[in-house]
C-alpha cells in the first residue's frame, strides 16, 4: 500500500467521485464546444452524477434536441434518462418516434430506467413499445455506438432487459434477449461468450458443419471470428474443442470465412 492511501478501495472510489462532481459546473460549457467527441463524453460523465441533474438536465435534453451528431444526441438523451426524476418520461417518450434508431434506442433504454421509478407515468403500452423499440435494436447492427456498457449495444440491452420492472410482462422481452444472446463482438471479460457458447451449443458434436448450424450460432462463431480481443477465444478453447468447433481465432476465420464467401 502506498504511503497515505487507504487500504479500503471504496473509500478512494469516493474520494475521486467528490472530485469529479466538484469539477462538473465547470465543464459544462463543454456541451458546446464544437468537438462533437468532447461534447458526447461530457454528457456521457453526466450520466454518473445525478447529483447536479437541477442543472445538468435541461442541457443535456437541449443536446439531444439540437445535435447533429447521432451519437453525441443518444448520449445526451440517455444520460438524461438516467438522471431525470419520474417527470422526464413526458420529454422523452418523443423519441420513441425518432428517425435515428440510435435516438429509439436511447429513449427505450432511458424509459426502462424511469420505469423503476416511483410514480413515474410508464403504463404497460409505452414499457411495451420500449421493449418493441429494444427488439428492433438487438435484431440490427448500428455503425455507431455510445460509449455506455464500454459501446457493447447487446450486453446493455441485455441488461436493460433484466431491468425491467417486475410488473411487466418477461415473455415480451424474450426475443430481444435471445436476438442479443449471440452478440459478443464487444464482450471484453468473457462472460458473455461463455454464455453465450453455453446455451447455444448445450451438447458436444461432432465436427458440426457450419451450414447444418442456427442462424444463432452462425452469428455467435462469426462475432467470435471478428472479436477484437483473442483471449476471450483462447478462454473458451476447450469447450469450443468439445463441441468440435475451431478454437482459435484463426480457425474460426476460416471456418466462417469459407462460407461468407460462398
Amino acid at each position: 500500500m502506498a504511503a497515505g492511501n487507504s487500504p479500503d478501495s471504496r473509500w478512494s472510489a469516493l474520494q475521486s467521485y467528490d472530485a469529479v462532481l466538484a469539477e462538473l459546473p465547470g465543464l459544462l460549457v463543454l456541451l458546446d464546444d464544437d468537438d462533437a467527441r468532447l461534447r458526447t463524453q461530457i454528457a456521457y460523465l453526466l450520466a454518473w452524477f445525478p447529483e447536479i441533474s437541477a442543472t445538468s438536465l435541461p442541457r443535456l435534453m437541449t443536446l439531444a434536441a439540437h445535435e447533429k451528431d447521432p451519437v453525441t444526441a443518444a448520449t445526451a438523451l440517455l444520460a438524461a434518462g438516467l438522471v431525470g426524476p419520474p417527470s422526464t418520461v413526458e420529454d422523452i417518450t418523443s423519441y420513441l418516434d425518432a428517425a435515428d434508431p440510435l435516438m429509439r434506442w436511447a429513449a427505450a433504454t432511458a424509459l426502462v430506467r424511469l420505469a423503476g421509478l416511483d410514480e413515474a407515468p410508464v403504463g404497460p403500452d409505452l414499457l411495451g413499445r420500449a421493449v418493441t423499440e429494444l427488439t428492433a435494436a438487438a435484431h440490427n447492427t448500428f455503425e455507431h455506438v455510445t460509449d455506455y456498457f464500454e459501446g457493447d449495444l447487446h450486453g446493455h440491452i441485455e441488461r436493460t432487459l433484466h431491468a425491467l420492472p417486475p410488473t411487466s410482462e418477461p415473455a415480451a422481452a424474450r426475443e430481444a434477449l435471445d436476438a442479443c444472446l449471440p452478440r459478443i463482438a464487444r464482450d471484453r471479460s468473457g462472460s458473455r461468450t461463455r454464455k453465450a457458447i453455453e446455451q447455444l451449443f448445450p451438447a458436444p458434436h461432432p465436427a458440426p458443419r457450419y451450414t447444418d448450424l442456427t442462424v444463432a450460432q452462425q452469428q455467435l462463431l462469426d462475432d467470435l471470428a471478428g472479436h477484437q480481443h483473442a483471449w476471450v477465444i483462447r478462454s473458451s478453447a476447450d469447450r469450443l474443442r468439445e463441441l468440435g468447433l475451431p478454437c482459435s481465432q484463426e480457425a474460426l476465420k476460416s471456418f466462417v470465412g469459407v462460407h461468407r464467401t460462398a
